[in-house]
């Protein structure tokens, strides 16, 4: 019996190809886009707790507060973090990492620039640049779960001089085989075994590194070094309680911190604890490194995730409920017939499970069909099977269960409901309308507020790529500076440049420490005031100012091989000093300190010998965790010092070229060749300027790739919904478009019989879609630091835009009824 129902199932769709297409199509659609989005937002928003005790497991960082603000720091000191382990029986266990970028001599030996060198057995060699490398305490495997394919967690990290890498940089450096024990060299000099390889660390953890260096040699310089630059982890005892821990190691703090609050007396401290679960979404708290996520737009995702599940849902249903309606003729006869209750049950239920079912495999077809580019444009790791979480795969099974019984449930229910004559009555197209109307409204609505959402990601982010940041960009190139260097270092640099010049492989070329302003540098105008902060390229060369196109407001650029005790100062810097005007700073002496952070004894005179315009590099992203002048960089101020005269460590770490941009890619190679004749043992790094700044966007970016994706297939099922409706509202309507054209009806007469209803759910569905759409697109701006003023046209267009594209969807069904024969559909019954 069941099988007679199947065959009757398929029959009836392949009687009606169109329709079936529709559902299928939008089904399938639907369940690929529900189950991409799901598991990427569900998965992201239990970052970091697959960690076996992620629960009492937090972050250690600090809330500095001074009259110019406070910044909220990931960081801790490692010698804190050590003596805190020693002070408070309620921490278990602790681990520090330090990361690549915070990389400095006193804690590690070498700056945060790296290179691997390693030699195979045939004596040649590979040297490459690295940029996700992290020194840790030797229990790092036993902390945090990381699964491991080579080496024990337990000594993986203990031995000097060792490191263990990810799968991926086994691979790159040692193909398949087995890499422990092999040899790396890092930066020329030092050699280090391979004692472990781990996994490739998943998507959702904030946990970011390829390399991870044992600290073992170092452990008396990291028990003793005060500066905040670790990122630091507590595994606290069970029943702990996070609020009085937090209050407990607070009480301590002025002994922590004793010297760094005598020499600034306005500064105050306060430590935070953080759970584990929470610290990826920090919002880039000043120090972070890795790239924050953001709840608001991951719960967004799995909002949309069920908008668009729900949307195909809406087309198949009414589809249904509309279809429904002419099969009560079928319906009234069988029941007439002797047919029960079971029988229509059967009937429908299996109609809609096989709807549903080959949905689901043409979804699961496309889902490994798009599954490379959905992780290369939109970055979404896509899990297999295999690997996804049973709470999402039941979750995903509830809700396709539930869709095929409410489809399935709906017709047998009325043909159980009404006796034969009432179901005979029900075909004459006299049945309610308020559940499809209130279908097409949410379906309609949640296109409008996605594409209104859209619309808006779109332009800010515009607003942000094509905003000057104050220094030309176009064709620039950044080169790093070797890390392998000899004595003569600073020459070979220079006769680089030189020689780049004299072979015309660059038009133009300058030297600078830093791609990206430091900031917090501390700057007075006289001994006896208060201290701002400010931010720094740090030393630039006599040609950095005329190369980036930076406006000189007064006084002079350095000239070459200029006095150690000069400064250019920006305007802004200027202001905050207390100079009424530009010209006025020109000639007065100010005192400069390196770092504010480092241990102050005395201050430097110099002379500002010229104002400038502030000018950006940094993006116009705003952090939950910094609200100072001095952590936000533009903001401010700056200065510039002349090379490496003033200190010894602003020495030229990049060398920033022009190039023909119609030619870069028959340049690149010989300034590659001359770099490695020059540098040898070093790895040739080229950065385009517009690409580094890009990187800051990659996630706004992506965000944007997902959103205009998934807006995309929303309109499209919404399409598919309108056009199969308006289909069916033709065929239901065929008699009545025939008299009304014989009595002498026009075109626009018939598209307004048929699209009256329509018209009228888009209207309220706008209505209701705009504020919902107003209040995601504030929380998304709220994001950034410099954002578009949202006007009516960034609501007005998008919604016109829809409509015009739902109307040419249906075009052609519209001009085929109005120009159909009157004839022939009078003939049709």
């Amino acid at each position: 019996m069941l099988l007679n129902y199947l065959k009757l199932s398929l029959r009836l769709l392949a009687r009606n190809p169109f329709f079936t297409f529709i559902n299928i199509a939008g089904l399938a659609v639907g369940f690929a886009a529900f189950f991409t989005l799901w598991n990427y937002s569900s998965s992201e928003l239990k970052a970091d707790q697959f960690h076996p005790n992620y629960e009492r497991t937090v972050r250690l960082g600090i809330n500095w507060r001074s009259s110019e603000g406070y910044i909220k720091v990931g960081y801790l000191d490692p010698q804190t973090v050590h003596r805190i382990k020693m002070d408070y029986p309620e921490v278990e266990d602790y681990v520090r990492i330090l990361f690549q970028l915070d990389f400095n001599n006193d804690l590690v030996g070498h700056s945060n620039k790296v290179v691997l060198t390693h030699t195979k057995a045939d004596q040649s060699s590979t040297t490459i640049n690295e940029k996700k490398i992290a020194y840790a305490d030797p229990n790092l495997f036993d902390f945090f779960s990381i699964p491991l394919v080579y080496g024990e967690k337990n000594t993986i990290l203990k031995e000097l001089n060792t490191i263990a890498l990810s799968t991926s940089m086994a691979y790159k450096y040692f193909g398949k085989n087995n890499p422990l024990g092999e040899l790396l060299i890092l930066n020329g000099s030092t050699a280090l075994k391979v004692t472990g390889v781990f996994e490739d660390l998943p998507v959702n953890t904030h946990l970011d590194f390829d390399f991870v260096i044992s600290n073992a040699s170092m452990k008396n310089a990291w028990n003793s070094y005060t500066f905040p630059i670790t990122q630091s982890f507590f595994l606290l005892k069970k029943g702990t309680d996070f609020e009085f821990f937090e209050n407990k190691i607070n009480s301590q703090r002025q002994i922590y911190w004793e010297e760094i609050f005598r020499y600034r007396p306005g500064l105050k401290a306060q430590m935070f604890v953080q759970p584990l679960a929470e610290v990826a979404y920090s919002n880039h708290y000043y120090g972070d490194h890795f790239r924050s996520k953001s709840r608001f737009l991951l719960i967004t995702f799995s909002a949309v995730a069920i908008a668009i599940l729900l949307m195909a849902w809406v087309n198949y249903i009414n589809l249904t409920l509309a279809r429904t309606t002419k099969r009560m003729k079928e319906v009234a006869m069988r029941k007439a017939a002797g047919a029960g209750t079971m029988d229509f049950l059967k009937q429908f239920l299996i109609e809609s499970i096989t709807i549903n079912l080959i949905a689901l495999a043409l979804a699961f077809t496309l889902l490994q069909v798009a599954r490379g580019p959905i992780n290369i444009f939109l970055h979404l790791a896509l899990p297999s099977f295999d690997s996804t979480s049973t709470a999402s795969l039941l979750f995903f099974v509830v809700v396709v269960l539930i869709g095929i019984v409410v489809t399935g449930l709906y017709p047998a229910w009325m043909a159980m409901k009404y006796n034969p004559r009432k179901l005979l009555s029900l075909s004459s197209n006299k049945r309610t309308k308020w559940l499809p109307d209130v279908l097409a409204f949410f379906q309609y609505g949640s296109a409008i507020v996605l594409l209104l959402w859209v619309f808006v990601i779109y332009h800010q982010l515009s607003f942000m790529f094509n905003k000057g940041l104050g220094a030309g960009i176009e064709s620039i190139a950044n080169i790093e500076s070797p890390v392998v260097r000899s004595e003569s270092f600073a020459h070979q640099m220079e006769y680089f440049q030189n020689r780049l010049s004299d072979l015309n492989l660059v038009m133009d070329a300058t030297t600078m420490n830093t791609m990206e302003l430091i900031d917090n540098l501390q700057i007075k105008k006289s001994m006896n005031s208060s201290s701002v902060g400010v931010a720094s390229n740090g030393g630039v060369s006599e040609s950095f100012i005329p190369f980036f196109g930076i406006n000189l407001i007064a006084g002079r650029n350095f000239r070459l091989n200029d006095r150690a005790d000069v400064i250019i100062l920006s305007h802004k810097a200027t202001e905050r000093l207390g100079f009424t005007k530009p010209d006025v700073a020109v000639g007065s002496k100010v005192y400069i300190a390196q770092d504010v952070d480092s241990k102050i004894t005395d201050w430097t005179e110099v002379e500002i010998i010229g104002v400038m315009d502030d000018y950006r590099t940094s993006s116009y992203l705003s952090f939950d965790g910094v609200n100072s002048r001095t952590a936000k960089e533009g903001d401010a101020g700056i200065y510039m010092t002349y090379k490496n005269y003033l200190f010894s460590d602003m020495t030229p770490e990049y060398l920033a070229i022009k190039l023909d941009i119609n030619n870069w890619f028959v340049t690149i190679p010989q300034i590659e060749r001359l770099y490695n004749e020059l540098f040898p043992g070093n790895a040739f790094t080229l950065i385009f300027q517009n690409s580094y700044i890009g990187r800051k966007y990659e996630d706004e970016k992506a965000t944007r790739n997902q959103l205009v994706c998934f807006a995309l297939l929303a309109i499209g099922i919404s399409c598919l919904g309108l056009l199969g409706m308006i289909s069916n509202k033709v065929l239901e309507k065929n008699k009545e478009i025939g008299i009304r054209k014989i009595l002498g009806a026009e075109l626009h007469q018939i598209a307004q019989l048929l699209l009256n209803t329509t018209v009228k759910q888009i209207a309220v569905a706008t209505l209701i879609g705009i504020p919902v759409a107003y209040y995601l697109a504030q929380q998304y701006l709220e994001k950034f630091s410099e954002r578009i003023s949202l006007q009516w046209w960034h609501f007005a267009l998008p919604v016109l835009i829809l409509v015009m594209i739902m109307f040419l969807t249906i075009a052609s069904v519209l001009w085929k009824a109005a120009r159909s024969n009157p004839v022939e559909a009078l003939k049709y019954e």
